[in-house]
């Protein structure tokens, strides 16, 4: 399926996944199962840890970034696999919330992928909230590129500009999507919902096709 949400970092986060060529909505995204029990403690303890992590900025990310900086610098450590690096730029709220619901941070590494960063907009009179647009190109084979249009939402946290979701259009002829990485049970719903509309797309061009009366000449089986 061409439109399949590859979308950066929805492929990030490693439990949503729709797979390419999926037409049944089977591969919407779910959170992993726990494997235990175990398995709670372990992802609350993991949530802990995150968000303390998070309250620091190491010398991989300044704190005086700028949102345009800091939405380069993750859609390179997407490009390149830097797990780490994505995790930290994500908001303290959107880090403790994804591990709660076990998502974890996972790059999807593709070097041969290329961005542009666009313009910023700020959206509060604090100016502690904005929005970086972006293009994401991906080779298709042949020498072709599938292209991604992605406007990145970023809030200003005490130890610099992190990013808290994003927006795309991801049904043709609908408004862009907004998935929110603070809030991964509405982000998850959304998935599914889009994941359903685009099977419903695909099914009915074959089913129109289906419908039509066999052309001239054509072999009608009885």
């Amino acid at each position: 399926m061409k439109q399949t949400l590859f979308l950066l970092a929805l492929t990030l986060l490693g439990g949503l996944s729709i797979g390419c060529g999926s037409q049944s909505g089977g591969g919407s995204p779910q959170a992993a199962a726990p494997a235990s029990g175990d398995a709670k403690p372990a992802t609350e303890a993991r949530a802990a840890g995150q968000a303390a992590a998070a309250g620091t900025s190491s010398a991989a990310v300044p704190a005086d970034l700028g949102p345009q900086e800091v939405v380069a610098r993750f859609l390179d450590s997407l490009r390149s696999g830097d797990e780490a690096i994505a995790a930290e730029l994500l908001t303290t709220k959107a880090r403790t919330e994804t591990a709660r619901h076990d998502l974890t941070v996972q790059p999807p590494g593709t070097p041969q992928a290329t961005y542009r960063v666009g313009q910023v907009e700020y959206v509060t009179e604090k100016r502690d909230g904005a929005h970086v647009t972006s293009t994401w190109s991906e080779p298709t084979g042949g020498g072709g590129h599938e292209s991604y249009e992605i406007v990145w939402v970023l809030r200003l946290q005490p130890h610099g500009w992190r990013i808290a979701g994003m927006a795309t259009q991801v049904v043709p002829n609908q408004a862009p999507l907004f998935l929110n990485f603070e809030d991964p049970a509405d982000m998850l719903q959304k998935w599914q919902d889009a994941d359903a509309e685009l099977a419903s797309q695909n099914q009915q061009p074959a089913a129109q096709q289906a419908s039509q009366p066999a052309g001239p000449g054509a072999v009608q089986q009885r």
